[in-house]
């Protein structure tokens, strides 16, 4: 019979002469093996040579320095309570017959952490009541080749998702694209056909121009996008948040009024100028506003709020803007990916062909970049809420631009 085999036998008990042997068998063995009480505080009883060589040991007086002779102090602290947790729980299972089998982590004498591959066996020892026999190993090789095997594994699964992501916008750009040039080269073709009907020469010429237009602003999202994906420099310069959302409102009155849309404001703030990048606030806005416009029906309305908080000991002040409509509204299925490139929900009640689908996450960019953040909530058939909330420092009393501050943004 084995030195396994006997170990796993439930009849299994120490004897004095069994522990001689089991003694000099653990001499012979090129494993480490020891033996510990299985009741606090966990003393060892029996460590070889072997063990002592894992642990970079030379005698075992610096193994117990090392370990304070018991198994909590051999394992690396943060490693003990799982560790503890499951052996316990495989002694438990009827299935185990009291055998275990962990992996943790060790500290060598030298400093040097290892990883342990352990295999015990809780027994009964005259002397000392119950009590754990371990064989272990150093497994510190497998366990980096296993980490490397599962790093590569993640890495090429985010490969492949970034593939597919690529390939998705890929195909929805030449499809955003398609359509606008499509109908530039439909009406500039109708146009030539009625060169001698001024009305419908100019019906046709307007709706290229429009389509332009928008191919343009596509075109400029897709830049945009890019560039915010590289590294970013934040221009901020003393701005009054206050006038600035009425320059961004008053951009979109023409439209919502020719839609027959109420456009209201709630500004509960001060005019007191803070330091911020004024072209990409306002581009923020203008994207909230352009879809609330775009998605909400004729006889509609649009809410701008804006609130803040008090001023930080640091300069601080928390601004909160909401922009809110009642349009179309979104399905909960879909709020959370309207953030993303190219994503669009297709509606019966307005139009989605229009738009690239990249406002949104061109507004998110600008807002992770300034360190700010953007949350929405909405109902089919009853309308949106888009809250921004963004930390804006107050400016100082000259009206000096302050230097620029450098946002790095990874690819």
């Amino acid at each position: 019979m084995s030195l396994m085999e006997i170990l796993d036998s439930s009849e299994f008990v120490f004897t004095p002469q069994a522990m001689k042997t089991l003694s000099w068998i653990g001499e012979l063995m090129p494993g480490g093996l020891f033996i510990y009480s299985a009741a606090e505080p966990m003393e060892l009883i029996y460590v070889n040579d072997a063990t002592l060589r894992i642990f970079g040991c030379e005698t075992r007086e610096q193994f117990e320095a090392l370990t304070g002779n018991t198994f909590r102090g051999l394992v690396l602290p943060e490693d003990f309570e799982a560790t503890q947790s499951s052996i316990e729980r495989q002694i438990a299972s009827s299935e185990n017959d009291r055998v275990d089998y962990v992996k943790y982590r060790i500290r060598r004498r030298d400093g040097a952490i290892r990883w342990i591959s352990d295999y015990g066996r809780l027994a009964s020892m005259p002397g000392y009541g119950d009590v754990y026999v371990v064989f272990i190993t150093d497994a510190t090789e497998r366990q980096l080749a296993r980490e490397e095997r599962q790093r590569m594994e993640l890495e090429l699964a985010a490969e492949k998702e970034r593939s597919e992501i690529k390939a998705q916008f890929l195909f929805n750009m030449s499809h955003d694209i398609r359509t606008p040039m499509n109908a530039i080269i439909g009406f500039s073709e109708l146009a030539r056909r009625h060169r001698d009907d001024p009305q419908k020469l100019d019906e046709y010429l307007d709706k290229t121009v429009v389509s332009g237009r928008e191919l343009l602003r596509l075109i400029d999202d897709m830049l945009e996008l890019n560039e915010l994906q590289g590294s970013v420099t934040l221009h901020t310069e003393p701005t009054d948040v206050r006038q600035a959302l009425s320059l961004a409102l008053d951009m979109f009155r023409i439209q919502a009024a020719e839609k027959k849309l109420r456009l209201e404001t709630e500004l509960d703030i001060p005019d007191v100028k803070v330091l911020v990048d004024q072209g990409r606030f306002l581009r923020i806005f203008e994207n909230l506003l352009s879809n609330a416009v775009k998605f909400t029906p004729p006889g509609g309305t649009i809410t701008v709020s804006a609130a803040r908080g008090p001023v930080s000991d640091s300069g601080f002040v928390r601004y909160v803007f909401k922009v809110a409509d009642t349009g179309v509204g979104i399905s909960e299925a879909f709020l959370g990916r309207i953030f993303d490139s190219f994503e669009r929900e297709q509606s019966s009640t307005v139009s989605s062909s229009t738009g690239a689908g990249l406002g949104l996450t061109i507004v998110k960019t600008l807002l992770d970049l300034m360190g700010g953040s953007i949350s929405a909530k909405s109902e089919k058939g009853v309308g949106s809420v888009f809250t921004v909330e963004l930390p804006l420092r107050l400016a100082p009393s000259e009206t000096v631009p302050s230097p620029a501050v450098s946002a790095e943004r990874g690819h």
